[in-house]
């Protein structure tokens, strides 16, 4: 999600983001992959570092769907809070 997704269409991406879905579906050891997942996005996100925040949202949905709510609950949290600081920070600017 750092450079693999760099220069390639919506199409790319989306076709890049269902084939990682299809090999996630086919792992013994999920619970280990998400715990994985949740720490690399949250060092994508703290350092700003993330391609982009929509790809980031796409695959949450996708393992949303493969997984259930719960087990992604986090990663979605993490996504909110950072779209909310995001805006709190653009009105304090605008603000000031």
């Amino acid at each position: 999600m750092r450079t693999g997704l760099k220069g390639k269409s919506d199409e790319d991406v989306e076709a890049c983001l269902v084939a990682i879905i299809r090999l996630f579906c086919c792992l013994h050891a999920r619970d280990f992959y998400l715990k994985e997942y949740e720490k690399e996005l949250a060092q994508r996100l703290l350092n700003k570092s993330s391609l982009s925040n929509e790809y980031e949202e796409k695959m949450i949905q996708k393992l949303k769907i493969e997984c259930g709510a719960n087990q992604v609950s986090k990663m979605t949290q993490m996504m909110k809070d950072i779209s909310v600081g995001a805006r709190t920070t653009e009105s304090f600017a605008v603000s000031n």
